[in-house]
């Protein structure tokens, strides 16, 4: 009897470390595989991010050459260009993107006149499809690892069957549950504003019912705080910047942060007018704020709509009141009606 209890001892012993091994396994692998596909989602590829800021950055300077002339102007709006469009070589699947750069820097060097607005629409649109894609990349992976996860508790539910051990069975439940919070919350938000990112936000947008208030905005000359002071300082800056903006709006209303220094502020049930007050008050606080000896600015465009309303148009009606919040001199609120 004794030596069958000690084998017995040395069997459970043995099934209830091998049940351990595999369940740390899976759960690594899980942990890992869905850690990386919310970052990928979150940022889809930072060199989208910086070929974007490089391609707005260059649209505007060819604007302010079609009013000062300056040559220089155009030599730096070209290198910008030439900067992307090196960028854009490491895949295939940018290849739209670089047909548009190629045909810009044509008409530069046969001095053709360049549609900005059109140039920019066409650019930002080919951009969001790129982004879908990465989106519709991401729920396969989702999908493929909710499979591990199923893994993971067939392989308890058989530890439980030979060893049973509800207390186990409970920690590992209970494990895994603050697991998927954590990778939740990573899938949504942003890591270094803690703001959601473009998944949550087509996310919220398409499970609104009501009526809604959209403010898309961005810092002022924020490439030149990066290349003056650094990007740590830019991260302060970006940081600090959410922070104000979390602490002056509903608890209810949601920030977003598109990409690079663009960042859209969602408030549920609210009317343009509010929407537009709400804005002008952000934007004074911003301005009078002081970010460590650093004085910023942000410019903002406002709309409203109803669900049901395409999203993409309406995003597109905010980017052109953001432009022209920039040609207007920065520093200020467009509001472009309700849609």
């Amino acid at each position: 009897m004794e030596k069958l209890f000690n084998g017995l001892m040395i069997a459970f012993i043995i099934v209830l470390l091998s049940g351990v091994y595999f369940i740390k396994k899976y759960e690594n692998l899980y942990e890992e595989n869905m850690t990386k596909s919310a970052i990928y989602f979150q940022n889809p590829s930072r060199t989208l991010l910086k070929v974007t800021s490089l391609f707005d950055d260059g649209l505007f300077l060819i604007h302010k050459y079609e009013y000062h002339h300056k040559e220089k102007l155009i030599i730096k709006a070209k290198i910008l260009f030439i900067s992307a469009k090196n960028l854009l070589k490491q895949k295939s699947e940018y290849k739209p993107l670089l047909f548009i750069i190629d045909n810009i820097l044509y008409k530069i060097n046969s001095n053709q006149k360049i549609n900005i607005l059109k140039t920019s629409e066409i650019f930002h649109i080919e951009i969001n499809k790129i982004s879908f894609v990465e989106y519709k990349k991401s729920i396969m992976l989702f999908e493929k690892y909710k499979k591990d996860v199923k893994r993971v508790q067939m392989m308890l539910y058989l530890i439980l069957l030979f060893i049973a051990i509800l207390m186990f069975a409970i920690f590992i439940i209970v494990h895994q549950s603050n697991i998927l919070k954590k990778i939740k919350y990573l899938s949504e938000t942003d890591q270094l504003t803690k703001a959601y990112n473009r998944r949550k936000f087509f996310e919220v947008i398409d499970n609104h019912k009501d009526i809604y208030s959209l403010i898309m905005f961005d810092i002022d000359h924020f490439k030149e705080i990066n290349d003056t002071y650094g990007h740590d300082k830019g991260d302060y800056v970006l940081k600090t910047l959410i922070k104000i903006i979390r602490d002056n709006i509903r608890k209810d209303d949601m920030i977003f942060r598109w990409g690079g220094e663009e960042f859209f502020i969602l408030f549920k049930n609210m009317t343009l007018e509010d929407a537009q007050k709400m804005a002008e008050k952000l934007r004074i606080l911003v301005e009078k704020y002081d970010f460590n000896g650093l004085k910023i600015t942000i410019s903002m465009s406002v709309i409203a709509s109803k669900h049901g309303k395409e999203i993409e148009k309406i995003i597109k009606e905010l980017d052109i009141g953001l432009y022209e919040a920039k040609n207007r001199g920065r520093n200020q609120v467009v509001v472009k009606g309700i849609i």
